[in-house]
């Protein structure tokens, strides 16, 4: 366990803090604290941490003791994230993408988000937008992080896309067509599926069933 601890600790990077707001302000995270889980490495050990997820910076989070936010510097020997009882399996360019259960296979999640207002505190703790206000779409490598002054905070609105993984590749779908593209031979088939059942390629419950629905065609 001393050893894993030491691995995980130099895999990690000290962060200054990762949208800094007060508390009444929707923060990015994924989950509404950080919670204890677990980081899997490549030679199967294990470690527990305090984690969550950003989805706007896309940044995976760990809280040390003295609540000191730290990011990881190097992911190369990690292959997956737990979270209470999800789990986040990680891909290419350190993209983590949520695993979930369909059937007897899986289909995964990547998060993400964008700021859509930040607010100024006014007089009795009250708050208030102002024209100066800049709203983010998106946050390059250079500016992950948003630092946000005492009294303020941020409202961020939480999206995510449906992926399978094909051959070790994360394969997005967001349509019948896309879909049936990752399943070649079998197009016409999963059309009329997500015809028959009106299938909504933005609702979990839907894409588990035709994923189901799916499985006969894979390899």
């Amino acid at each position: 366990m001393k050893t894993f601890r030491s691995h995980l600790l130099f895999l990690l990077l000290l962060f200054p803090a990762s949208l800094v707001a007060q508390e009444e302000g929707n923060n990015g995270y994924l989950f509404p604290d950080f919670m204890q889980g677990s980081v899997l490495f490549k030679n199967g050990g294990a470690e527990p941490a305090m984690l969550n997820y950003n989805y706007v910076t896309k940044l995976m989070l760990l809280k040390d003791s003295k609540d000191q936010i730290l990011e990881f510097s190097d992911l190369s020997s990690i292959t997956a994230i737990k979270i209470e009882n999800r789990v986040f399996i990680k891909g290419k360019n350190n993209m983590f993408y949520e695993q979930v259960p369909a059937g007897n296979g899986y289909y995964y999640l990547q998060w993400f988000g964008k700021i859509v207002s930040q607010e100024k505190a006014g007089a009795y703790g009250t708050y208030s937008s102002t024209s100066a206000v800049t709203t983010y779409s998106t946050l390059n490598a250079d500016n992950r992080v948003i630092q946000l002054k005492p009294g303020e905070r941020v409202e961020t609105k939480k999206n995510c896309k449906f992926y399978l993984k094909i051959k070790d590749r994360f394969m997005l779908f967001d349509s019948a067509r896309t879909l049936g593209k990752l399943f070649k031979g079998h197009e016409a088939e999963i059309k009329e599926f997500a015809a028959e059942q009106k299938i909504d390629f933005s609702n979990a419950s839907d894409i588990e069933r035709i994923v189901v629905f799916c499985e006969k065609f894979a390899n």
